[in-house]
């Protein structure tokens, strides 16, 4: 039995393989921001606030505008899920 293709509307970037790499980038990049903060707060003797709180702030913005224009757009509906099954 074969998977139908689900309709996509394809939003900001359409390639698959390109829309994954770029958010396991994003993710990678915000757990190692993650990691220095947790660091930075638990050693009085580091410093690097200046440096996480602003990346962190832009990386986190970025995530969420890739997530709107073009995670979301390629996740497939309900309704299209039904009409690809044909039920």
């Amino acid at each position: 039995m074969t998977t139908p293709t689900l309709p996509s509307t394809n939003g900001l970037i359409s390639n698959p393989t390109a829309r994954k790499v770029i958010g396991n980038i994003f993710a990678w990049v915000t757990l190692a921001l993650l990691a220095a903060a947790v660091v930075d707060a638990a050693l009085p003797s580091l410093d690097f606030s200046s440096v996480t709180i602003p990346a962190g702030s832009i990386v986190g913005g970025l995530f969420a505008l890739f997530q709107l224009t073009s995670t979301s757009p390629n996740v497939p509906t309900p309704a299209a899920i039904t009409k690809a099954s044909g039920s």
